[in-house]
């Protein structure tokens, strides 16, 4: 059945036009290539224009973690995640910051893991110039007590010496892959980690592995993603806390009708409610294949 039909037959308050539903068709199929590049590794479309070094971390991150290498693959996963996905650039720069001219290696970190937070200090002017921070991630600095330094120093203390490990404990005393990555999302207790950087830095950890799986769109805390989905569920831009069951289950159905994912409903109702009246108008839609 095609999508168009089995959301026409949802009924959902927010599609009351057929240019909100051809929206969301647009923004499931947007959130579900991202995805697909997630998967294997590649680089987002939006990373290609301020990709100068050619660097892609999640690429090496993958190649890394399905030869065995985890820790090395969470490092980069982490690093990534705290500068933005879309900033491949600016990874390659940090990094190299970190180990002093050469891409710094969870092993280098964890043998001298203060000198390479020194670095980060000493080189904060630089890294402000040179490695500037995604989307996600446009309120951070690597400068003063507050900055990238810290945020480093706190993931290693979180990872301890074995990111994998500390990962693998949760695993295997999950009782499914849902609890698993529930548990691991409220375990990172990262500096400046907040609600959509454990999300996104979770994510990434289950696309590779499939002991991880998320099992609701964690709209506590959310911003982008809770106002989209009261928008489409509730045909208004704001939910009470009490209603955010509601809204996770209304978005774990749109996953099992649509047969997606629930990371890219997440991101699809993000996305789609920024083009609403009330929000910024979005340019000229794309010609996308239709999910079916």
């Amino acid at each position: 059945m095609e999508i168009r039909t089995r959301l026409t037959r949802l009924r959902l308050p927010g599609l009351g036009s057929g240019s909100a539903l051809d929206r969301l068709i647009d923004k499931l199929d947007w959130s579900a290539g991202t995805r697909h590049r997630l998967l294997t590794g590649e680089l987002l479309p939006e990373a290609r224009p301020f990709c100068t070094s050619g660097y892609n971390p999640l690429g090496e991150a993958r190649e890394r973690y399905l030869a065995g290498d985890r820790d090395e693959a969470i490092w980069l996963h982490f690093v990534a995640t705290l500068i933005g996905w879309e900033r491949p650039d600016s990874v390659d720069r940090f990094l190299r910051v970190l180990g002093g001219g050469q891409r710094a290696t969870w092993c280098v970190i964890t043998a001298h893991p203060l000198d390479a937070i020194a670095r980060i200090e000493d080189h904060a002017a630089v890294l402000i110039r040179e490695a500037p921070f995604g989307n996600h991630r446009k309120y951070e600095t690597h400068r003063g007590d507050g900055g990238s330094a810290r945020v480093v120093k706190s993931f290693i203390d979180w990872a301890e010496a074995n990111p994998s490990a500390r990962i693998d404990a949760i695993a295997t005393t999950a009782t499914n892959p849902e609890h698993a990555f529930d548990r691991l999302f409220n375990s990172l207790k990262v500096y400046r980690f907040g609600r959509t950087a454990r999300y996104d830095f979770a994510r990434l950890l289950a696309n590779l592995d499939a002991r991880l799986k998320p099992g609701c769109c964690y709209l506590q805390g959310a911003s982008g993603p809770r106002r989209g989905a009261a928008l489409l569920f509730l045909g208004r831009p704001w939910a009470r806390d009490g209603e955010l069951s509601f809204l996770e289950d209304r978005c774990r159905e749109l996953a099992q009708v649509c047969g997606l994912d629930l990371q890219v409903i997440e991101d699809a109702v993000c996305q789609w409610q920024k083009t609403t009246p009330s929000a910024r108008v979005e340019q000229a839609p794309r010609n996308l294949a239709r999910a079916s």
